[in-house]
């Protein structure tokens, strides 16, 4: 008796492009590429499968959870490209001998274990473009405007350009000498708080680094992976201050025990108070959006009472009147100082653009 064999679905989060769709996927792919061109950008092809190592150094967690990553054959973890723009670094930087400031431009197919949604996909193409080796405003308003006039040579008019500064939260981070994990993971919860709220962000970062919001004594005292951080100076001060009001009376404990205890809490104390005062900083931030004019004003303010350099503001300030000088609408244009976009990558100015009439899925480019 034959077996009755099910036809084979396509993969979930994917899409069939029949003749007509992609047909009209091609126009606005030529359309593009073709502004990009005029703009003097140049067209490179970068693989699909790339190293995971390279996303997942920068990528941020936004995009490493969602990472189809596996082990090939020899062993190497190998992944699918979740976005263009590592892979494009990397074959610039890849050449022999790499000519600076470069402008280049990559379209293709890009994966993410997405949850299917009305436009969400787990395999979407993508176009990117990216100025290598060119700082300053100046690159930053060029490619805002070429988003903003490749949208409009392909027929889409109704966006707004919002526009933020990464560098703001990051400046405040060195002031207060977070580094390492805690810093990116700040850094990450700039956009965790636009998105959905400063509570949900402290309840992450407790989750992610329980010793810092809900402090366990044993975890920061015990073992000899905690450090203090304090100079061999302070220890040695610390040491004789112990010695001195202890009078000997230690129980079981010596002076070196009782010493990195103190040092311990000290330092537990310190970098507790320094994330209060970042996610605190990060509630304020995340309220600065508006027309540039309004946002700039409230922006300086706020630097001003933290005390921090207001220059990330004149830049964004400058971007601006370039962005007027290449023609970009200013009534398009919105500053929020709570974008961030979740990549690890960004250091500066950041934006997105989008078109509200798409609802949740509005976004059509950033970077």
């Amino acid at each position: 008796m034959p077996v009755e064999r099910r036809p084979l679905e396509r993969v979930r989060g994917t899409q069939d492009h029949q003749t007509r769709q992609a047909s009209s996927l091609d126009a606005m792919r030529t359309k593009c590429e073709s502004a990009f061109g005029l703009h003097g950008f140049r067209r490179v092809d970068v693989p699909v499968l790339e190293p995971a190592e390279l996303h997942l150094r920068k990528s941020g967690l936004e995009i490493i959870s969602k990472l189809y990553s596996f082990h090939d054959l020899g062993g190497r973890r190998i992944c699918l490209r979740p976005e263009l723009t590592a892979s494009m670094v990397r074959a610039a930087i890849a050449q022999p001998s790499p000519r600076l400031p470069d402008k280049m431009f990559a379209t293709g197919p890009v994966f993410r274990y997405e949850r299917p949604s009305r436009g969400r996909f787990r395999q979407f193409m993508q176009t990117g473009v990216e100025v290598l080796g060119a700082e300053g405003v100046l690159a930053d308003a060029e490619i805002i405007a070429l988003a903003a006039t490749t949208l409009d040579s392909i027929g889409i008019t109704k966006y707004t350009v919002t526009i933020g500064n990464v560098g703001i939260l990051g400046e405040l981070l060195t002031h207060l000498g977070l580094t390492g994990r805690r810093r990116a993971l700040l850094l990450e919860s700039l956009e965790d708080a636009r998105r959905h709220g400063i509570e949900a962000v402290r309840t992450r970062f407790a989750s992610l680094d329980p010793d810092v919001i809900h402090p366990d004594e044993t975890s920061q005292i015990h073992g000899t992976a905690v450090t203090s951080d304090l100079s061999s100076a302070s220890e040695d001060a610390l040491a004789r201050l112990v010695a001195q009001t202890s009078a000997g009376d230690l129980g079981r404990r010596t002076l070196e025990d009782v010493t990195t205890r103190l040092a311990a809490r000290m330092h537990a104390d310190t970098a507790r108070a320094a994330v209060d005062r970042a996610l605190a900083f990060i509630d304020e931030l995340g309220a600065v959006r508006g027309d540039p004019d309004t946002a700039l004003d409230a922006a300086r303010a706020l630097l001003l009472t933290h005390g921090l350099d207001p220059k990330p503001l004149d830049q964004l300030s400058e971007t601006i009147t370039l962005l007027d000088a290449f023609g970009v609408q200013r009534e398009r244009v919105q500053i929020d100082l709570g974008l961030s976009r979740g990549l690890q990558y960004y250091t500066g100015m950041v934006f997105e653009v989008d078109h509200e009439a798409l609802g949740a899925e509005k976004q059509l480019c950033g970077g």
